[in-house]
């Protein structure tokens, strides 16, 4: 138990406070956006005009786009600066969000911007997973990652809901695919910056 509270203790260290921060904000923000869409996007779709196949369809294309996006997003960051590449992943996963947002109720626009959205979204996603590990000393890795974690069930919660109060206060479907733009953009920023705060410490170490 002692050993157990010790390592919490060091996770909000003044040495590993912004990068727990970071990582708990990247965790929280990253499961919202993933979970959000899990659960709503066929009901958005149908909102739009689509059929419920049809979203289903949508739905699948998600699911396929995000195996091959954390398949890429594992490749990333194995690079040896994997900074700029993991910008751009979040850079494009907000650009796929707006895409999403501003296509027509076309079946074949949307099944690209689906496969697209799921691709970018889980590609980000997976970096978030590769990258958390490498934020804490082995000593104390296990609880730095497993509460990181446990901070995104929470996020994962939190994105359901959230489309729910959008949706009865009244926004479009488009309306709830922009607002996870500049969610999705903050992820991105603290992610960055936990792969800066590593690049440092490696060149330190």
């Amino acid at each position: 138990m002692k050993t157990v509270s010790g390592a919490v203790s060091r996770i909000f260290a003044p040495q590993t406070l912004i990068t727990t921060t970071a990582l708990w904000v990247s965790f929280f923000l990253g499961l919202l956006v993933v979970y959000l869409l899990l659960n709503w996007m066929p009901q958005l779709l149908v909102a739009r005009g689509l059929a419920r196949n049809e979203a289903s369809f949508v739905q699948i294309l998600f699911n396929l786009g995000g195996v091959v996006g954390s398949l890429i997003g594992g490749r990333m960051l194995d690079q040896k600066n994997p900074v700029m590449p993991v910008a751009l992943g979040f850079a494009a996963a907000a650009g796929a969000l707006l895409m999403l947002g501003l296509l027509p109720a076309n079946l074949g626009l949307t099944l690209v911007a689906g496969a697209l959205v799921g691709g970018a979204i889980l590609c980000v996603q997976a970096i978030l997973y590769g990258v958390a590990p490498q934020c804490y000393p082995f000593e104390i890795r296990g609880t730095g990652v497993g509460v990181a974690v446990a901070v995104g069930r929470l996020g994962s919660i939190a994105g359901p809901l959230l489309a729910g109060f959008l949706v009865a206060g009244g926004s479009t479907p488009s309306d709830v695919m922009f607002a996870l733009v500049p969610i999705t953009l903050l992820a991105g920023l603290t992610t960055v910056l936990l792969l800066v705060r590593r690049g440092r410490s490696l060149q330190m170490a």
